[in-house]
């Protein structure tokens, strides 16, 4: 992939006037026709694809798919107005769902605390602005570059990207995505500064579903090693809603391996009938690394994942800067994120047949309307509103009963339905084999099954008589009274991402939810109590007495 360059000098007289005459005429033939298409990773990556080889990021100058149309909208984590609806929604889907690639072996091993320290003292030869030989005044020269592609967490175990981005299993085996690679500031030196990378931060691909077309569907779905704990996966469009030229998006990746930037300048500029559907195209402020980041509407959903755009990075003096065209000329390619949802059962091993039709009177009007997980309303059936709900997985079938006792008949069991994520596929109340503790026991009885109620406590023993009855023997000496064991230092912080949110998040007693360590939820769930440690060792038997001396 060769982008189109600028000469740095030009030459005086006729030569030079022809030069630039030839030069004008040759950007204009250019900007008049279709660029040519590029997916949108770094150029050695993708010459590492064809020829079946592997390689990280090159350490010289190349020229990579690169396009900022108008201004360049690119903001960094810091850079957001939380005071904005629209950037505290970015900051949101950036800290909880977003995700860079980075091979193994690029991100190395933590240390003995389980902290990754890959950024720490980054060589400046690195970054951004020495790699690609930067202008002064352009943006991000600091900034170090280690993804390779960027994706999006869509459920505890699954994350949407690129096709082109894990093509295989082989590809999947060396890749680790990673959250919280953003900027939070910088430091007395100008360099950018970032949250600590942790073990928990950092999960691995364990399989992988990829569809892949070269210019049309572009698409994996890959399953990690391990569910995502404390943080909220995005929520993405399941079935086909057409996007509309001039609909505002938001992007949120990684372009040229850079930390995660938020970008909300583009717009839908066709949407994609002439293909299908396959994709749409918008003008983004796309780069290299930007492969496989999420497209967001105005209210957060996930409706596209970006895949292909045109080339530019371009030489002015002797140094590089951002190929900029004016306006709208939106050219960057995105699969419809709706072409996933064949793929989880391919990835995960095992998809349950969807409910999916239209027949609820309030389908298609952007708000889900029928009771199911997410949704605003209940007033259609669970599964009919597919345009704004996405696909519906059926109520598995109660279990069968269990045979009755020998003598007595088993309890009357407790299933309603009156939990509020009731027949989301998910065993929300709390009992066994639940994944949440969102609701009350029984009362998500079409994902749990038929819950039966505690025992009866036992019968009270008789009460004693009033005064013993006499006896000739001396009563025995009274017991100890009783006295509560020690209680050990209580747990209390607010480390847990969803702290102070009104709901109990730790997983522990009376929570609402188990998404965060024991403990690190204070404000809302209250002192957690250490266990106790385990007792002492039993002290050693007494060494035995001596033999009696010999009789003399």
């Amino acid at each position: 992939m060769i982008s189109s360059r600028l000469p740095t000098r030009y030459g005086r007289g006729r030569l030079g006037f022809a030069v630039l005459l030839m030069v004008a005429l040759s950007l204009i033939t250019t900007i008049s026709r279709p660029a040519s298409r590029a997916m949108l990773v770094p150029q050695s990556l993708s010459l590492c694809n064809i020829f079946g080889v592997r390689c990280a990021l090159p350490p010289s100058p190349v020229a990579v798919p690169r396009t900022v149309y108008g201004n360049d909208d690119r903001r960094d984590w810091y850079e957001l107005d939380y005071t904005s609806a629209g950037d505290a929604m970015a900051g949101r889907l950036l800290a909880n769902s977003i995700m860079v690639h980075i091979t193994r072996a690029d991100l190395g091993a933590p240390d003995s605390h389980g902290i990754y320290r890959i950024l720490d003292d980054y060589a400046d030869s690195l970054r951004l602005g020495p790699v690609r030989n930067m202008c002064d005044g352009q943006k991000f020269l600091r900034q170090p570059r280690l993804g390779y592609c960027s994706a999006t967490l869509v459920s505890p175990t699954g994350v949407i990207t690129a096709g082109h981005c894990v093509p295989d299993q082989k590809t999947c085996d060396n890749a680790a995505y990673v959250f919280n690679y953003y900027v939070t500031g910088h430091d007395a030196h100008g360099d950018p500064t970032f949250p600590l990378i942790t073990s928990d931060d950092v999960y691995f691909c364990k399989s992988v579903s990829t569809m892949y077309a070269t210019g049309g569907t572009d698409i994996a779905h890959i399953t990690l090693d391990r569910p995502v704990l404390g943080r909220v996966p995005a929520t993405y469009r399941k079935t086909l809603v057409p996007t509309t030229p001039g609909q505002k998006l938001m992007m949120i990746g990684f372009p040229d391996g850079m930390p995660a930037k938020v970008e909300a300048g583009g717009t839908v500029t066709d949407a994609g009938r002439s293909n299908g559907f396959e994709f749409f195209v918008a003008s983004t402020d796309s780069f290299g690394g930007n492969s496989g980041s999420g497209i967001f509407d105005a209210d957060g959903m996930m409706i596209g994942v970006l895949v292909r755009g045109i080339k530019g990075y371009v030489q002015s003096g002797g140094c590089t800067v951002v190929y900029a065209l004016p306006g709208p000329r939106g050219q960057e390619e995105i699969t419809y994120v709706d072409r996933a949802v064949s793929l989880v059962s391919a990835s995960s091993g095992h998809l349950p047949a969807t409910e999916c039709t239209d027949s609820c009177v309030h389908s298609n009007d952007g708000e889900c309307d029928d009771g199911g997980h997410g949704a605003l309303y209940s007033a259609c059936d669970h599964g009919s509103d597919c345009a704004d709900c996405g696909h519906r997985f059926p109520s598995a079938p109660p279990p069968a009963s269990p045979p009755p006792a020998a003598t007595t008949s088993a309890p009357p069991s407790e299933c309603t339905d009156s939990c509020f994520h009731a027949r989301d596929g998910e065993c929300d109340d709390g009992g066994n084999g639940a994944l949440y503790s969102a609701c009350d026991h029984g009362s998500d009885c079409s994902d749990c099954g038929h819950r039966f109620p505690a025992s009866p406590p036992a019968p009270s023993s008789p009460p004693m008589p009033a005064s013993p009855p006499p006896s000739a023997s001396p009563p025995p000496p009274s017991a100890a009274p009783f006295m509560p064991p020690p209680i050990f230092g209580a747990e209390c912080h607010d480390t847990c991402y969803h702290s102070s949110d009104g709901d109990c998040d730790d997983g522990g007693d009376g929570s609402h939810y188990s998404i965060c360590e024991h403990g690190s939820d204070c404000t809302d769930c209250g002192h957690r109590l250490h266990l106790p440690p385990p007792p002492p060792p039993p002290s050693p038997p007494p060494p035995p007495p001596p033999p009696p001396p010999p009789p003399s």
